[in-house]
């Protein structure tokens, strides 16, 4: 069922979904940021690669399929509000993801995924 609903609306919006094409993509989240992230007036975002485009994956993740019982992006995902360029592999894509990760927090957003190493995510979580 959840297939043919993304089907549907990749077909609405001219979505290709190219294989072998990987990608970085960032979702906004909605709710209450984190001490930090307010200090320095940041988003909160989950920030994630996959090998599918990104608003398929985004759609996955809002019907519960290839996500977590309990997922930030099912619960509190509001919109994709960055997509990297194609990238060769998932190789770079783990690559890739890790650099905007790091890259966001540093910018003092509150970052999800599996982007962020144990050190910053304690940095993220961290109370002022």
């Amino acid at each position: 069922k959840w297939k043919k609903n993304i089907d549907k609306i990749l077909e609405k919006h001219n979505v290709v979904d190219e294989e072998n094409s990987y990608y970085v993509y960032t979702i906004l989240l909605d709710s209450e940021v984190k001490p930090r992230t307010q200090k320095m007036k940041g988003k909160k975002v989950y920030i994630g690669q996959t090998g599918r485009h990104p608003l398929v994956r985004l759609l996955q993740h809002k019907l519960g399929y290839k996500s977590t019982q309990r997922s930030n992006v099912r619960e509190l995902g509001v919109g994709l509000i960055e997509i990297s360029a194609p990238l060769s592999s998932s190789d770079e894509g783990i690559a890739e993801e890790k650099r905007y990760s790091e890259f966001r927090h540093t910018m003092g957003w509150e970052v999800y995924g599996d982007g962020l190493s144990q050190e910053l995510q304690k940095e993220r979580d961290k109370v002022f």
